[in-house]
């Protein structure tokens, strides 16, 4: 991607079933359904990307 999509931002790349949860510059996997659900997500607020462009997004965790 060109920027990083802003933190709270929600993204999957066309042709993969991953979706991220942006947070502090940092892509955070939602492992499954039901973290998406239980995190109050909104799959209507899941914004498609190229494939690809998320490669150069370093990957987050979780914070407890």
């Amino acid at each position: 991607m060109r920027r990083t999509p802003a933190d709270g931002t929600l993204v999957q790349e066309h042709g993969h079933h991953a979706i991220y949860l942006m947070s502090r510059g940092k892509k955070v996997w939602i492992q499954n359904p039901e973290t998406f659900v239980s995190m109050g997500l909104d799959w209507a607020a899941v914004r498609k990307v190229p494939p690809g462009s998320l490669a150069t997004v370093p990957d987050g965790s979780l914070e407890r």
